[in-house]
């Protein structure tokens, strides 16, 4: 993202003019002598300027021929990766998302965070990884706020061989972990020490909130965390590789991601919040989600030709009000499913459909709705097969016909298997010189509905 900067540009952004009624584009019409809309310097000054703030409050540069500096500042399609900066003197830092601040000076120092009411929220880890130096994190506006935090002000300080991870949350800063504790008794606040053990047990408490499983013992953690060398920090590449799988959970809305399946396979549990695509005629078998988390969520979309079967691996799914171990996704159609721990509810999708004069429209439940129209030959039978525009998979329920419009003349329908549906002109008359009973030719409208 780059400022306009054609030779034709100012270089000070005009006043804008009055704000006017709000509206919307438009091409014109001729017929009307509606004109086409304008399109003014004011509007997109505005528009250049949302976006080129928004990239700087990131704590980026926009930089003329990068096009993905909003999505890192967004943390959307950009790869999420931790931006590590080094502090060796005092002076004021910018906190762009995914910080880590390491104070390696020699003599004490001060880092100035930049004003929080100005600012994003967002989250940053600060180390003071000197010998003997003591590190200050100060903010001229708002204050510092945490458990064991010895002032509540503007500043607070992190002694050697400690850290903290800090929050703005655009009025203060709130420390959410750092190396202050209060000792016992528990109201006597004057007494604050910095502990080795606070920290430790505040880390054990949030590690076994988040029920990751696969770190249920302490010792598991630790393992993971010391084959990284974090207390090192040998290389940032370790720890920004620990951290990127946990980077879809923090971008609220979205999915984990996608996989794509076109032949028989089971699923990973790695699929789970992901949108799966489907494309083929198979089976796809789901993960088993035993232990899994209450509210995990299942996706599939067909967009491919063929129909594909989901079997329900150690559960079931629960749709239409009844249990089954099998959901079907025809082409063009989705399915989204929520683990409730025991099944698999189905609570959402949407059906395929050929929207035409012929057509059908496949609702979520399955049920499938078809309409169209034609007519009668002058000489023909009383009765007409319709060969409908999509075969009906389980039922071919019922069948309606009407006239045009301004006939005299009844219609009656019923179905014909999974495919067709007969009509029948309920009126003959008589026809030629023999005075044979012959349909008349009429024209009708024609409904069905199946499953």
């Amino acid at each position: 993202m780059y400022q306009y900067d054609d030779p034709t540009a100012v270089s000070q952004m005009p006043p804008p003019g009055a704000a006017g009624t709000a509206g919307y584009f438009t091409d014109g019409n001729p017929a009307s002598g509606q004109p086409a809309t304008l399109l003014r310097a004011d509007f997109m000054n505005t528009l250049m300027m949302e976006l080129v703030n928004a990239i700087q409050a990131g704590g980026l540069v926009p930089t003329k021929g990068k096009n993905n500096q909003l999505a890192q500042v967004l943390g959307g399609l950009a790869p999420v990766g931790i931006n590590v900066q080094f502090i060796q003197k005092s002076g004021p830092v910018k906190l762009p998302a995914h910080s880590f601040f390491e104070f390696n000076g020699t003599v004490d120092c001060t880092a100035t965070l930049p004003d929080p009411t100005q600012s994003i929220p967002v989250l940053a880890y600060f180390w003071n990884g000197s010998t003997s130096n003591q590190l200050t994190l100060a903010t001229a506006v708002g204050a510092f706020f945490g458990q064991g935090i010895p002032a509540n002000g503007a500043t607070f300080n992190l002694p050697p061989g400690y850290g903290a991870l800090v929050c703005g949350d655009t009025h203060n800063y709130i420390v959410l972990l750092s190396c202050y504790s209060k000792n016992p008794p528990v109201g006597d606040s004057s007494n604050l020490n910095t502990t080795t053990n606070w920290t430790q047990n505040t880390l054990s408490a949030a590690i076994s909130a988040l029920n990751l499983g696969q770190y249920a013992t302490s010792n598991a953690l630790a393992t993971a965390i010391a084959g990284l060398n974090i207390g090192q920090y040998a290389t940032s590449n370790a720890l920004a590789a620990a951290v990127a799988p946990l980077a879809p959970a923090a971008r609220i809305g979205s999915n984990g991601g996608v996989s794509l399946y076109q032949a028989a396979a089971t699923q990973p549990l790695t699929d789970i919040g992901k949108l799966v695509e489907l494309s083929g005629t198979f089976t796809l078998a789901t993960p088993n989600l035993n232990g899994a988390p209450l509210g995990a969520v299942m996706e599939y979309i067909n967009t491919g030709a063929g129909s594909v079967t989901i079997q329900a691996t150690g559960t079931a799914f629960f749709y239409n009000g009844v249990t089954t171990p099998t959901v079907l996704v025809s082409p063009g159609v989705s399915i989204r499913a929520v683990f409730d721990g025991v099944n698999l509810v189905v609570t959402g999708g949407f059906g395929g459909a050929g929207l035409a004069p012929n057509g059908y429209q496949r609702l979520p439940s399955g049920l499938i709705i078809q309409w169209g129209s034609s007519q009668f030959s002058a000489s023909g039978s009383a009765t007409m097969s319709i060969t409908l525009p999509m075969a009906f998979p389980n039922n071919n329920f019922q069948g309606f016909a009407s006239d045009v419009g301004g006939g005299a003349y009844p219609y009656g329908c019923s179905p014909n298997g999974l495919t067709k549906i007969n009509v029948y002109q309920a009126a003959w008359v008589a026809f030629g010189s023999n005075n044979n009973a012959q349909a008349v030719n009429g024209a009708f409208r024609w409904f069905a509905i199946g499953n």
